[in-house]
């Protein structure tokens, strides 16, 4: 166990993947984005630190997926047209943050067959 993404993710790749493809001001279509108002650094912290629902990451690529949902909407999801609740933050194995979006569902709505643990963690394995 170690401490928060906040020593693993720079601000560079934090503003090039995250913020470019999924940041409110983001012209990359196709992404789904997060509201300008929602804190994304700390709906990152919050979902890795705290109760989410972590899966096997999907389409055999190595890693996991930490999802966290919210009562209100903390963007939009492209693919469904709704208001997104749930942020996704992905993880490669050695616990790198490789990126996070805002979703309209949690995986288990879309995705049979999935081995699902509600967790809480104060730390998240990092590299």
């Amino acid at each position: 166990m170690v401490s928060s993404f906040f020593l693993h993710i720079s601000h560079s790749y934090f503003a090039e993947h995250i913020l470019a493809r999924h940041g409110a001001t983001s012209k990359v279509i196709g992404k789904n984005k997060f509201n300008g108002a929602f804190d994304i650094r700390k709906g990152i912290d919050d979902t890795l630190k705290g109760y989410s629902w972590v899966f096997l990451n999907t389409n055999n690529n190595p890693g996991y997926i930490f999802v966290k949902q919210y009562t209100t909407s903390i963007g939009k999801d492209y693919i469904t047209g709704k208001n997104a609740n749930y942020i996704h933050v992905v993880l490669n194995p050695n616990g790198k943050v490789l990126t996070a979006f805002p979703s309209s569902y949690s995986l288990p709505e879309i995705t049979l067959n999935w081995k699902t643990e509600w967790v809480y963690s104060d730390y998240v394995l990092l590299c």
